[in-house]
Order: structure tokens, then sequence, then C-alpha cells
């Protein structure tokens, strides 16, 4: 019976002492955030996801303008000009379609680019086909305007086949030496297989072209944009600026000694190869790849570059700007803010044929403005824009590049370009006031300071977590087995010590805990 009642107390008091220490464990998490292990809350009772402001820390009504382009209206040229300025060229013929994805400036048909250098002077070519290549694909199809090498081109000794004849190497030179590395870029590799066919009164042969950049017409392709004649029908534009005969590249089906050629007179006719007359050669141009389009007597002058006025029936000249594959200048770096536009860049050249200009794109690539900007004192330094005067639409891409300026009717070289990031800079933080302390009870008279707002509930959150499930199965197993092994030593010893050690080991688990749960042990 003694025994029974010893046992009934030893577990009164370990019930007594685990239960204080795990409800302080759990009210000391009360200070700060609720524990990840809580049941989610019931609907309508959940706390808010952020807590209020203290006060003078509330966000203001208006918020700051947010990092977004500028996105002024209408564009507005440079100079006083009250065109289009700095859009691309207009079409001559307002009814017919232009912008093409190979044409993104609508050059029309009968218009003349002036592109590459040979014999000493500029190579001018007239657009045959506004729209696509010979191959059909993006890009424009050009002639050349004038007889090159007059009565010198020999289109072979003794056959009228193309491919390996004198007139293929004629072209072939004629390439190399004419355009820069950075021009041919832009002229691309022509195949294409022309069908047997009887035109002009002549039965022409099958023949192909493989992977040429310059060629001669062919006898269909004078077909289609000449006429059925071989003369012209419409305007006296794509005549040659000078009578001779130039050579074809079809050869003539039923005599192998007779190849096809044009005369002075706009007729077709067939003719011994072995003979001198001239070259008209032809190429395919990829003009989208071009940095912008300008007027052929562009004079480089600051200022925004528009297309110049087109009267009815009128051809217009043009040059492009062609981009460079290597090139030192960069920028560095770029800020926008309140529509003012800082700009740094290194590696410009320097010098009259130096500018500094800025192309305007929309999101699809198609040209909206080009601006020369001022021509770089070093090669180091800084500008700044008014974009609110240039009036650019929304999604406008900018672009900043070192142009080489050239004479008139050659091309002016671009550096690589360069992206600026039209974000407006982010304003700085308003100052708030200062957070007024809260006095924790007892902190003056212990202390004689002021603790922060959040110092002692993060200090209770970090520290004061409740005791798990699993922890409390495990303490009660350990001292349960504790309390019986010493309550039947003191059975077989009759002695009242081991129990008074139950007891106290017993309260001095629970004031551990206890404590722990305020926080006053960091450690434990």
């Amino acid at each position: 019976m003694k025994k029974r009642l010893i046992s009934i107390l030893l577990l009164a008091v370990l019930l007594l002492t685990l239960l204080p220490a795990v409800s302080l464990a759990e009210e000391a998490g009360d200070g700060g955030e609720a524990p990840p292990a809580e049941p989610d809350p019931v609907p309508g009772t959940e706390e808010p996801a952020e807590p209020d402001p203290a006060p003078g820390t509330e966000e203001p009504t208006e918020p700051a303008a947010p990092d977004e382009p500028a996105t002024p209206a209408d564009p507005q040229p440079a100079g006083g000009q009250t065109d289009a300025g700095g859009a691309a060229p207009a079409a001559a013929d307002p009814e017919k379609e232009t912008g093409t994805p190979g044409n993104l400036w609508g050059i029309p048909a009968d218009d003349v680019i002036w592109y590459g250098f040979y014999d000493e002077k500029p190579v001018a070519w007239l657009v045959l086909d506004d729209g696509q290549t010979n191959m059909g694909t993006e890009g424009v199809y050009l002639l050349s305007r004038d007889l090159i090498d007059i009565h010198k081109v020999v289109f072979d000794e003794d056959s009228t086949l193309w491919e390996g004849s004198l007139a293929q190497e004629w072209c072939t030179n004629f390439a190399e030496s004419a355009f820069t590395p950075d021009e041919s870029a832009l002229v691309p590799l022509t195949s294409k297989h022309d069908e047997q066919i009887r035109l002009y009164l002549l039965d022409w042969r099958e023949m192909d072209l493989k992977e040429e950049q310059v060629f001669f017409l062919s006898a269909q392709e004078l077909d289609q944009y000449f006429g059925s004649t071989g003369g012209d029908t419409k305007t006296t534009v794509k005549r040659c600026s000078m009578e001779d005969y130039y050579w074809l590249r079809s050869p003539i089906l039923y005599h192998d000694d007779y190849h096809g050629m044009v005369l002075h007179s706009n007729t077709v006719h067939d003719y011994m190869p072995n003979h001198h007359w001239s070259a008209r050669p032809c190429v395919n141009l990829s003009l989208q790849d071009a940095v912008w389009v300008l007027p052929a007597a562009d004079e480089g002058q600051p200022g925004a570059v528009s297309a110049p006025e087109r009267t009815e029936g009128e051809a217009l000249e043009w040059k492009l700007i062609v981009p460079l594959e290597e090139h030192a200048f960069r920028l560095e770096s770029s800020a926008l803010e309140d529509g003012q536009l800082r700009l740094r860049y290194s590696g410009a050249e320097t010098g009259e044929a130096a500018m500094l200009s800025l192309l305007a794109r929309d999101k699809d690539g198609a040209p909206l403005g080009l601006w020369r900007l001022e021509r770089p004192a070093a090669a180091e330094g800084e500008l700044e824009v008014d974009l609110k005067a240039l009036n650019l639409p929304e999604d406008t891409e900018l672009f900043l590049f070192c142009e080489q300026l050239n004479e008139a009717c050659r091309s002016n070289c671009a550096s690589p370009l360069q992206e600026i990031l039209l974000q407006e800079a982010e304003p700085e933080p308003e100052p708030t006031e200062p957070q007024e302390p809260v006095v924790t009870p007892g902190d003056e008279e212990s202390t004689g300071t002021i603790a922060p707002v959040d110092s002692m509930p993060q200090r209770r959150t970090d520290r004061g977590r409740p005791m798990g499930t699993v922890g409390k199965i495990i303490t009660a197993v350990v001292l349960g087995l504790l309390a019986l092994g010493l309550v039947s030593d003191a059975a077989r010893r009759q002695s009242i010590i081991p129990l008074i050690l139950l007891i106290l080991l017993l309260l001095l688990a629970g004031v551990v805990d206890l404590r722990a749960g305020f926080g006053f042990f960091p450690g434990l």
C-alpha cells in the first residue's frame, strides 16, 4: 500500500512538471511569427499578409514613376523640317504595296541604288524587282544602270555555255573588286535554274546559276522586266546610258556557236561569243540588312535624315549605310531621366568623316528614324539626347552607332549597333520618419533603456518554439523510466533519498524547459 501511494505521488509530480513547461513554451511563441506546424486558419480569420506600417512609414497614395521607356506620341523631325523627318522613303505609287520584309524602305522599281566602286567610279544599280530577288527570296533584284567595260567583254572564245565561260569569270572578278567585304556581305549567293523557252523569235537553252554573286540577265528576265519585245514600253529610265551591245547569260538552243545579246536599239539577237561587247551585270541585294537608306547626295550633316520629296514619274537615287562586322565603338552606359537620355561611349572614330548617329526601329525591326547627333571630339565621351523632342512612338528600340561618312554615291559604314535600354532611373527612396520605440514593462527599471519594437518578439520567435509531439513523448518516457527506477531503488532500500532526488530532478527539468521557452538560455 505504501509503495502504491509513492508511485501515485511520483506520477502526479511528473504530470505537474511537464504541463507548465509545454504550455509556457507555446505561449512564448505568441510574441513572434506563427510556427510552421500550425494548421491553416479558419476562413475569414486569416491574418493579413503584411502587417500595417508603423506611423510615419505609410506609402504615398500616388506611387513613384515606374521604370518604363519614354513613349511620346508622333515623331517630329529635327532641323525644323515638317515632313517625315527620319522616316522611311515613300513609294512613288501610293497604291503599290511597298515596305515588304526584303525592302523595308519601300524603294520602288526604277529607282537607283548606288552600291560598290569599280574602275574608279561608283556603280549605279537599277531596281528591277522591289519586292524580292530573282530567286523569290527576301531582297531586291538589281541591274547595272550603265554599261561596264564597254566593248571589252568576250563571252567566250569557242563556247556559249555560261559555266566556265569568260563572262562568268568577268562577273566573279567584278564582285571581288567592286565590293568591300562589308558590302559583299549584303550581296547573297544566287542559285537559279532557267528552263528552255522560246522568246524574241529565238529558242533558248536551259542553264543554271550556282552560288554566284554577280551574273548577266537571262532571256526570261529580260522578257519579265523589259517586255516581250526586249524594248522598254514604260519609261526610258531602263535604257542604258550608252549605246552598245551587252551580253545575256542565256545560250541559243540550236546554234552552239551563237549566244544571246541585246543591241543598243533594245532588240534581242544571237551573236558569236568571241566578240568584244559590254557587260551589264545583275545582283541580288539584302536591302533589309542595311542599317539605313540615304539619299545618294547625302552630305552627312547633323540632324534628322529624311527622304526627299518625289514628284510623279521621278526616279530617286539612294545609297546605303552598311554595317561593319568589326569596330571598336561601344556604348558604356545609358541613363534616362525625365525624357533626357545620357549616353557614355568609347572607341569612337574622330574627324570630319565620323558621326555619332541614333537609330530608331519598332519592335518588328522596321525603320522609324535616323538622327545624326554630333561629331565625336575624342574616342571616349558623353552626350545627351532629348527624347521628348523626337516624339518616338511606343515599343521603340533605340541604337547608337558610329557612322563613317563617305562622299556622294558611296556607301556609308556603321559600327555594330549598340542597343540603348530605355528605362527611367529609379527614384531615390523618400526618407521615413524614425520609428517610435515601444517601452516593454520592466525594461526601464532593470536596464534604464528602451527596447526596440521588434527586439524581444524576434528573440522569442527564434528561441521560444513550442515543444513538438515527438519531444513530449520522448521526455515522458525517459522521465517515467527514471521515476520507476528510483521508486524501485527506494522500495528496495526503504530509503526516501532516491525519492527526494527524483522530485528535485523533475523540478529542475521543468524550470529549465520553462526558462528556455522564454529565451533566457540561447543555447538551449
